[in-house]
């Protein structure tokens, strides 16, 4: 990556890196919403709930993860592009999976049919092209790494974690938010103390073209904006977890949760490349985005709680 100059925050590439981000995030609560909807009465949802031994154990296995990556990158990454090919046909399957069936199911007939099949369910015509279309998008980016491909893999991989996986309550959900931007934090700024290089950049630098990132060429610089996948999943599941709120207490979209953190998560995402510029290198997006959308979140329940005592106390009066 080249070095960072002015031109850099103010260049196209930096606007479509948040624009992505934040719409990622801005769909995904609502495929989360859905998922919710769908299977709320089914018990299934438990095993897509995080629970607290399970928030702590993550940054844990993340760091574990992180340092066999740094010391042994180039045995490991064939078998982290078998990952990534794995989780990126699941991921754009699903994905792509609900506009394909609404395709179908407006033409009817034969693309409307479906099959129990042992050991695997019920096969749907939907489900097979929705596979297909994965296939040949994976394919072609295996076969070219392109970054646009990537970029197509990344946000459904997004979208397919900010559906799936739920964060139950406010508790975990802060934890989660803090032990991750605490483990941002330590791997780019303090792991330099014990490594010699920061292992999280460097780690970042060594990958191919990996669905892990979204990433654009700048036009007005030289380099690449970029920003992690784990930067736009993990405050994407707190804005999920307001989004869901928001709607089972019936709160408007204007007058809710989710929006005053939306709107911070893109703030907080501008003050990272305001850091970048100012310290010339890599950031944990996590300590500002972090922030940034928690923040907004408590300070509006506390303006409620201090008008709903207001409004109490006033009618008392009256």
């Amino acid at each position: 990556m080249a070095g960072y100059t002015w031109l850099f925050v103010v260049d196209p590439a930096s606007f479509l890196m948040i624009a992505v981000a934040a719409g990622t995030i801005l769909y995904g609560s609502y495929l989360s919403h859905d998922f919710w909807m769908h299977f709320k009465d089914t018990g299934e949802l438990e095993n897509n709930t995080v629970k607290t031994r399970t928030a702590i154990l993550m940054p844990i296995i993340g760091s574990v993860f992180l340092v066999l990556l740094f010391f042994f990158l180039h045995w490991l990454i064939y078998l982290l592009i078998a990952i990534m090919t794995i989780s990126s046909l699941t991921g754009f399957t699903y994905v792509m999976y609900s506009p394909v069936d609404k395709i179908c199911t407006k033409v009817g007939g034969f693309l409307t049919k479906s099959w129990e099949v042992r050991w695997v369910g019920t096969i749907t015509i939907s489900g097979i092209i929705s596979f297909l279309l994965a296939v040949g998008v994976v394919t072609s980016w295996l076969v070219t790494f392109s970054w646009p491909i990537t970029n197509i893999l990344a946000v459904s991989l997004a979208l397919t974690a900010l559906s799936f996986v739920r964060l139950p309550n406010m508790k975990v959900s802060l934890l989660i938010l803090v032990l991750f931007t605490l483990y941002d934090v330590f791997w780019v700024f303090i792991s330099p103390l014990f490594f010699k290089k920061s292992v999280m950049v460097t780690v970042a630098m060594q990958l191919p073209t990996l669905p892990m990132i979204i990433l654009f060429p700048r036009i007005l610089s030289e380099g690449w904006s970029l920003l992690g996948l784990g930067d736009i999943v993990l405050p994407g599941l707190w804005l999920c977890y307001l989004y869901r709120f928001d709607i089972i207490n019936r709160t408007p979209f204007r007058s809710g949760y989710f929006l005053r953190a939306w709107i911070g998560y893109i703030l907080g995402l501008m003050i990272t490349l305001l850091m970048l510029l100012a310290m010339q290198k890599g950031q944990p997006a996590l300590l500002y985005l972090v922030p940034a959308t928690v923040l907004p979140t408590l300070f509006f329940r506390l303006e409620k709680a201090r008008i709903e005592v207001f409004v109490a106390w006033n009618h008392r009066r009256c």
